[in-house]
């Protein structure tokens, strides 16, 4: 697969308190909780999706990001572009339901310790993040 293609994936971490942000879309068959994250549109660089893709899914303006890795998918058809996005706190982050495509999410503030026992492969990096004081 192209590397420049594929999912921005954001790890939002507020630097205070440590708490991250996930979504979750309530129209799905079987909803999960998911990091925020979206496909890279054609013309679009890596990091102006990751942007897009933050404020659409959690009304949130990032103004700091780190690279953390790329990660091919499970199909092996694209990549996840992560990256750790340290904020001060959450300040404008949607509390009603946001509609994004047939999507209807919902943003909770959540302690990654606690999502640490889900099998969600990007969540240990949120303590990679407080680790390294990013």
């Amino acid at each position: 697969p192209d590397p420049e293609k594929g999912s921005a994936v954001g790890l939002l971490l507020d630097i205070s308190t440590g708490n991250t942000v996930t979504v979750m879309n309530i129209n799905h068959h079987d909803p999960k909780e998911r990091i925020p994250a979206g496909r890279i549109e054609n013309g679009e660089t890596i990091e102006d999706a990751l942007e897009r893709e933050i404020w659409e899914e959690t009304g949130l303006i990032i103004q700091q990001r780190r690279w953390l890795m790329r990660v091919l998918a499970r199909n092996k058809a694209h990549y996840y572009h992560v990256f750790g996005c340290p904020l001060p706190n959450f300040y404008g982050l949607k509390t009603e339901p946001v509609v994004d495509g047939d999507e209807l999410l919902i943003c909770q503030v959540r302690n990654p310790e606690l999502l640490i026992n889900d099998k969600t492969l990007m969540v240990p990096n949120h303590r990679i993040m407080l680790d390294q004081g990013i």
